[in-house]
């Protein structure tokens, strides 16, 4: 115990390390393609700027290694449906405005000349 090679309140890392991967910069999947496959499994990520796309080539339980694609999709935009409460909320304020323009009248009564409400 006395000479134990570990000393004491020192961390041991007892967890294997993986590779998480590699990122490289290409210009077309060709050069994705001429790239060799990390035969450990671990995936190989390739950018696309031009094409904005990323490929990934990674071996799989037969060997093989395939290049799969991905690309950014944007969703197509939907047709702006006005929300009810907004269509209450603007009709409110119509209102509003014409009960303002109502009492900014000036308001006259027979009788009383200086007479406001």
């Amino acid at each position: 115990m006395y000479n134990s090679p570990y000393p004491f309140n020192q961390y041991i890392n007892t967890q294997p390390q993986y590779n998480s991967g590699r990122i490289l910069f290409v210009s077309n999947i060709d050069e994705a393609k001429a790239t060799p496959a990390d035969m450990l499994g671990n995936p190989i990520f390739f950018y696309n700027k031009a094409a904005n796309c990323i490929y990934v080539k990674q071996t799989d339980a037969t060997g093989a290694a395939p290049i799969r694609e991905y690309q950014l999709v944007k969703p197509p935009e939907q047709a702006s449906t006005p929300n009810p409460l907004e269509q209450e909320l603007q009709a409110i304020r119509e209102q509003l405005a014409k009960l303002n323009k109502k009492l900014e009248k000036p308001v006259s009564k027979k009788g009383n000349k200086d007479a406001e409400l």
